[in-house]
This record gives C-alpha cells, structure tokens and sequence, in this order.
C-alpha cells in the first residue's frame, strides 16, 4: 500500500523522555472527569425518573426536585443538586423542609414511586432521609429497575445519558448559576428528544456533556467520592460478580481417547482454579481494574498452560522456551502488580491503551484507506475509547511499569525465577548465539571445512519438562494469589496433575508419532 507523505504519527503529542503527551494535556493540569465511575452513581436518580416517568414528566420532576433542594438549603449552595451527593449537605431540619416542599409542588409522589429501588437497595445513600418513604417493591424488581436505570445512563453519549446531563445544565440556568456570554450559540435542546441523531441534537448532546464536566469539576472537592464508591461496591454485594463453573458431559469425555481425556481433566483443574479464585477474590468495583488486570494476567497464563499440554509437538527446545519465558514474564507482571495493585494495574492498562492508540496512528496515516481498514480503525478506536477518552491517552514507548524485568522482578521477590529460567529462556526468544548455536547447528566431519558449524533442524523426542515447566508456572500463579489474599483452595494444583498422571502420559504417547 502507498504511504501518505508529510503525515507525521502523533501530530501536536509533545515528547517527554518515554512518553508522547496529547496537546489537550499539554495545557496544565488536569482533572480526569469518571462518567461511569463517579457520574452514573451521582446521576443516577435522573434515570431512575426518566425510565418511570418519560422524558417529558422524567425531566420535570428532576428539575424541579434539584431547584426545590437549592431553595431549601440555608447555606450558599456548591453549585447544583441535581448530583446525588449534594443531599449530604442538609441538615435534619432541611430534610424535613425539602420532603415538605415537594409534596406541596406535587413533586413527592412521582419522585418516591421512581426511586424507590434505590432508597431499599441501597440504604446508605445521600437520600436515606427519604428511606422510610419507599414504595414497596419486591426485592428482584427492585434489582431489575436498577440495572436498566444503570445500563440507559451506562454510555454517556446516549439519549438517555445526554438528556440527564441536560437536566444539570437547566437546573444551573434555573438557580442563576449559569450564564451564556453573547455570542455563544446555544443549541435546540429539544432536538434532544425530538430529533437526537441530527446534527441539531448531537451539537445539544456535546454542550451538554461539556457543561456537566466543568460543574463536576468545581464541586468535586465538596462532594466527595464516597457515594460513588458505597454504589458500586454495594452493588457487588447485592448482585455478586461470579462466573459460573461450565459443566462437562462426562459420558463424552469418557469416550474420549486416553491421551485426550489427560489433556482435558488438566485443562479443567486449570479453569476452576481460575473461576474459583477469581470469585472467591475480593473486588473493588469502584477501581475495577485492580482485579480485572490481575485475572486478566491469570486468565493469560491459563490459555498458554493449556495450549502447551494440547500440543505435543511443541514439547522441544525450538519452540517450548518461547511460551515459557511469557509464562514467566506473565508471572512476573503479576507478582509485581499485586503488591499495589491501585497504581499499578491502572499503569498497566494506560500502557496498553496507548501502544493501542499509536498502531491506530500508524493506521490512519500510512495505509491507504478502504472499507476493511475503516472497519480496523473503527473497532480499534472504540476499543480504546469505552475505557479511556484518546484525547486524554498518552503513548508510552517505554516500559510499562517504568522499570527493567530484573528490577520488577526483584521487587516482587522472584529474582531466582528471573536469573534461572526467564533469562535463558530468553536466548531462544531473541534467537541469540547461545541458542542458535546450539539448537540450530551440526558440525562439519571435515577436518579441510575446519569443523565448521552448517545450519540444522535438530529433531527431539517429546521433553516433558517443557509441559511441567508450563504446568509449575500456572501452579506458582495460583500459589500467588492464593497466598496474598489468603484463599483455600481445595483442589488439585496443576503441577501435581502431571506429576501423578506422568506415567499415563508417556503411555498413551509411546508410538505415536512425533
């Protein structure tokens, strides 16, 4: 394909040692704003309104309960009511007063029956004030109501997200918080409900998002995120996060051949021992990344382990210490990151996301471009921005962790497994001499040739302990996280699988081919 000329990759990104900064960032500090994280929750009652209620009746209620709140607080209020957070701010007598003057607008009724299930499932919110109000609902509808209000309200770029974020802009025009400089073009705000796909309703969706981001900004301080976290890690509570042991048709894999039935009761000691960890595994939703990169990075080392018991072939010096020296470094990235887990894990996903958004760079400014390669840069960029906007991304080209492999690996108290088997598998991995030069040569009989190394294809039998060192590499994974979160774990260890079926395995692999 013909490359376009003067189209420089990361355009504006300023280069700092390892790291190429975007030009947004470029400007001072900034203060990333979490829709999901802190926004969802804070919002949250809007959608609660907007699904019972409608748009139109929806938006009237929320307003004007938020502008009620303003009212009723003595103080100079922080900014906007319409975050849940706010409510923090009253004081008993307030509480009352509110309760008393939404009834009086005909506004009680409507907004108890639509936030119900969040008044009985969560009962420490800012609004437990109202808690003895709720309407009865049954526990699992109550369940049910949530998790639409959520998933309506989950992308920020939605209808339902967008009017939300309406609400709060018209809540700041209606307290006088908010004032439009001449010149600025308001958009048609009903294009919101009317006609949101239009160019019309997309310009009233981004005013919107921008607006909710500079008030959530100044009151961040006073808000605190303490709701934000009570939801999501109350809500793990009420609706556990578990994955579900598959079960297997026993009579199938009764009729399996021997050596097929070993290498599927090894890979499902190694799947329960990830599904079992991993539920067992206690989680923080509110900064989820801690545990979805740690299981990530197990789940990764599940796939190899198990890849290397399919394939006996692989069982040889050529390609074995390739897929063990990722073991390892897998291990490594573990053991490393489950000592600070908060920092590290988010370091590790940032680190992705921007090698991600550098190959989307390379994309779209030296390939020409056709559907097939729109549909790449598409996929590739949505990837990216359901977790991070790629305005915010900076590229690191650097280490991840901002550390060698020896350092993390001393750090995270394997420097053994680092010196012992990490770096001479390593030889294999970057085909260097003391690989080569020992797998991939024959020498010459000819004394004339002065023994000369010529190239060679050096065949094996099956070395097995290519598929041990894989299977002691899952087992020490497992031991690892095991031992730091203090699980037990009552089933048999991969390593000790093969230790135990070793003789079977040979058997069933004698005369077959190799």
């Amino acid at each position: 394909m013909k490359k376009k000329e003067n189209n420089k990759v990361l355009a504006g990104h300023k280069k700092v040692r390892g790291k190429f900064i975007p030009p947004f960032l470029q400007m001072g500090e900034y203060h990333e704003i979490h829709w999901v994280d802190d926004l969802v929750p804070e919002l949250l009652w809007h959608s609660l309104l907007l699904l019972k209620l409608g748009f139109k009746r929806g938006i009237e209620v929320g307003t004007q309960s938020a502008k009620t709140a303003h009212e009723v607080f003595r103080n100079n209020s922080p900014g906007n009511f319409s975050f849940l957070s706010s409510f923090n701010l009253f004081n008993e007598a307030e509480q009352k007063k509110f309760v008393n003057k939404l009834k009086e607008e005909n506004l009680f009724e409507p907004l108890i029956n639509s936030i119900s299930p969040l008044l009985i499932l969560y009962p420490e919110s800012p609004i437990k004030f109202l808690n003895e109000f709720h309407t009865n609902i049954e526990l699992e509808m109550c369940i049910k109501l949530i998790k639409k209000a959520v998933e309506n309200s989950f992308n920020r770029r939605s209808q339902v997200s967008s009017i939300i974020q309406f609400n709060v802009e018209y809540v700041s025009q209606m307290i006088g918080k908010k004032h439009y400089h001449v010149g600025i073009k308001i958009p048609d705000f009903n294009k919101l409900i009317q006609d949101y796909d239009s160019d019309e309703g997309q310009h009233a969706a981004s005013f919107v998002r921008l607006g909710v981001n500079g008030l959530f900004g100044q009151m961040q301080e006073s808000l605190t995120n303490q709701w934000a976290k009570y939801f999501w890690n109350h809500s793990m509570e009420i609706d556990p996060l578990e994955i579900v042991i598959p079960n297997y048709d026993e009579r199938a894999v009764a009729e399996l051949p021997a050596i097929s039935k070993l290498m599927h009761d090894y890979e499902v000691i190694i799947d329960k021992g990830v599904i079992i960890r991993f539920n067992k595994v206690p989680k923080n939703l509110y900064n989820k990344a801690t545990y979805e990169v740690i299981f990530a990075l197990i789940a990764r080392q599940a796939s190899l382990a198990k890849r290397v018991s399919r394939n006996p072939d692989i069982w040889d010096y050529h390609i074995g210490p390739l897929i063990l020296r990722s073991l390892i470094d897998n291990y490594i990235n573990i053991a490393w990151i489950i000592k600070d887990p908060e920092d590290r894990a988010i370091k590790f996903v940032r680190h992705g996301l921007g090698q991600e958004k550098l190959n989307v760079e390379h994309y779209e400014k030296n390939l020409e471009k056709d559907s097939l390669v729109e549909k790449i840069i598409d996929a590739k960029k949505d990837w990216i921005e359901m977790q991070r906007y790629c305005f915010l991304t900076e590229v690191n080209v650097g280490s991840w962790s901002g550390l060698s492999t020896r350092e993390m690996a001393e750090q995270a108290d394997c420097l053994d497994l680092y010196n012992y088997a990490y770096t001479p598998f390593s030889a294999c991995t970057h085909s260097t001499w003391n690989h080569v030069g020992r797998f991939n040569i024959d020498v010459s009989d000819n004394p004339l040739h002065k023994y000369s190394f010529v190239p060679s294809d050096i065949e094996f039998d099956y070395c097995f302990d290519v598929l041990m060192h894989s299977a002691k590499y899952m087992t020490k994974v497992f031991y690892l996280i095991d031992n730091h979160y203090n699980l037990i774990v009552k089933l048999e260890n991969p390593y000790d699988y093969w230790v135990n079926n070793f003789e079977s395995l040979k058997n069933s692999l004698s005369g077959g081919p190799r």
